[in-house]
């Protein structure tokens, strides 16, 4: 099965003329480019293991980009790594499953605005 180009485009960069999310933060990282996200939020509690809290911060630091900024790149950056590797069924499956937490998401006014002030 082959999927369409929107689902696609949902999970990863498939577009060769733009960088890939990775490109940028390594671009970010090297202190040659800098990038902003422009889009709802939704506040997720999260524990982070020991070893990647202490990465994390390093980058924060080094970078100078807030943490959510950074814990965002890396999730985006994952989540495109890891659906290059799937099959089309499963990134169907996921696309399906991502497009109705979507709606839920806009139905029920959980969606909160790209205001980054409390970063």
């Amino acid at each position: 099965m082959t999927i369409d180009q929107e689902t696609t485009m949902k999970l990863h960069n498939p577009n060769p003329n733009e960088p890939t999310n990775l490109q940028m933060l390594v671009a970010e990282v090297k202190k040659s480019a800098s990038s902003s996200y422009h889009g709802g939020y939704i506040q997720v509690p999260f524990r982070v293991e020991f070893a990647s809290y202490t990465r994390l911060e390093a980058l924060v630091k080094h970078t100078g980009s807030s943490r959510n900024k950074i814990m965002n790149d890396l999730l985006r950056i994952g989540i495109e790594t890891l659906a290059s590797s799937l099959d089309d069924e499963t990134i169907k499956t996921l696309f399906e499953i991502e497009t109705s937490i979507t709606a839920d998401l806009y139905a029920s006014g959980k969606m909160k605005s790209g205001d980054q002030s409390d970063d």
